[in-house]
């Protein structure tokens, strides 16, 4: 715990993702009441999940590319020790999506 270090804005954007507290459709319905089934992602093949747009969404595709993600599952995607290395494919992904 003590060895793994990333600036402060990285930390900030790994807690927010981890914690349910980011601007997913999915957390944004839930807060005015949208039901899940329109929480729908900009690529309209799903509702707009954090599993969505890190493993499966065709908009982020070129993302996973880039930054050369082999992880499954959002337990292997946090437990990456390059905070670094995650914190910038979150951004990309906001970045992607407009969020």
């Amino acid at each position: 715990y003590r060895e793994i270090s990333c600036n402060e804005y990285d930390r900030k954007i790994i807690t927010r993702y981890r914690t349910g507290y980011h601007k997913l459709k999915i957390n944004q319905g839930r807060q005015s009441s949208v039901v899940r089934e329109n929480r729908l992602c900009s690529c309209d093949t799903d509702v707009q999940t954090l599993h969505h747009v890190l493993f499966d969404c065709p908009i982020t595709v070129n993302i996973r590319r880039c930054h050369g993600m082999v992880e499954t599952s959002l337990e292997e995607f946090f437990g990456n020790v390059n905070q670094t290395h995650t914190a910038s494919i979150l951004k990309s992904i906001e970045s992607a999506l407009n969020l």
